[in-house]
């Protein structure tokens, strides 16, 4: 399987945002980092995804068809919306854009430890032929709120759900990029009043606009939406959700029985998660890219005599080396 290995091992950097990167989703609650995958990457994906695509267009309805435990949905949607759920099984490619180092590296960095894949989605969108809209934007905010997901440590923001979202195809102004209310990642109030702020001011709202290969990466608290297709183009993205790898419930993976074998094992806690405590991987910003070693260790304290008065204990934050099987 290309991109992976057999060895009982997965290297991804730490850190994997530059200074720049990681300020710019501190204030913000994303980044778009250009260039993630090249060319040929770019081109292999959309054509398997494309081919996904013909399959269920082939099947006689569409809409209430399963394909290798993926399923697709959109109709009625604004456009011509086609948007595919649970990817992992359809094509190998995808396990593949999954588990690229890089964004997972960006994952656990933001989410402040080792995670697990929690959704892979892909979407082909376009506007309908014809229909020509030039009001204000039909943006469907949504978010999960920040008091559930969020914390701060070393003086930084951790988000325990976070996404990696790659444009497929190029995305100018008017191609629905993704559309973020910049800096609501880490606030708490009502979200209508976020939204007439917004509103008020367009400022506040950034687009998505970068070449193919592009991954916005972003906190699941951020208020963001699907940005109007304008244009005459289609537009194309491929979307990994990730959590701390011990978040076992409720992830919304469908696996097939004897998938897990067709998945190296380096991968397993990466795509199935561990009932381990997460092991922690957070950095400072003084960190060059790639060149620190995070440690593996968890943070907890135990009392650790049995009189019932003591405070005898051990402190469990110091990095240890751990076994993590």
């Amino acid at each position: 399987m290309e991109g992976t290995t057999e060895e009982n091992s997965f290297n991804r950097p730490f850190p994997a945002l530059t200074a720049a990167q990681r300020w710019h989703l501190e204030v913000n609650g994303y980044v778009v980092i250009e260039n993630v995958l090249d060319g040929e990457q770019v081109a292999c994906i959309l054509e398997a995804l494309q081919k996904l695509k013909a399959q269920f267009m082939a099947a006689s309805d569409p809409w209430n068809t399963k394909i290798c435990n993926c399923h697709m949905f959109g109709q009625g949607l604004l456009g011509e919306h086609s948007h595919f759920n649970h990817l992992l099984e359809a094509d190998s490619i995808f396990l593949d854009y999954a588990a690229n180092p890089r964004i997972v590296g960006m994952a656990e960095e933001v989410v402040g430890g080792t995670v697990r894949v929690t959704e892979t989605q892909a979407a082909i969108n376009r506007r309908k032929p014809g229909e020509r809209y030039d009001g204000p934007g039909r943006y469907n905010w949504h978010r999960h709120r920040p008091q559930m997901i969020t914390y701060i440590d070393r003086g930084l923001f951790h988000c325990t759900f976070v996404k990696g979202i790659t444009n497929l195809t190029e995305l100018g102004s008017d191609d629905g990029g993704t559309v973020v209310i910049a800096g609501s990642h880490k606030v708490g109030c009502p979200e209508e009043g976020i939204v007439r702020a917004a509103r008020e001011d367009p400022s506040l709202i950034h687009r998505v606009v970068a070449p193919a290969g592009s991954t916005l990466f972003f906190c699941e608290s951020l208020l963001h939406a699907t940005g109007d297709v304008r244009s005459d183009k289609e537009r194309a993205i491929i979307v990994t959700g990730y959590m701390p790898w011990n978040h076992r419930s409720g992830t919304g993976i469908e696996i097939s029985e004897g998938f897990a074998e067709k998945v190296p094992e380096s991968l397993h806690k990466l795509i199935f998660g561990s009932d381990l405590n997460t092991r922690l991987r957070r950095r400072t910003l003084d960190m060059t890219v790639g060149t620190a070693d995070p440690g593996e260790y968890i943070s907890g304290w135990s009392v650790t005599s049995t009189d019932p008065q003591s405070y005898q204990a051990n402190d469990l934050t110091a990095p240890q080396r751990m076994r993590e099987s």
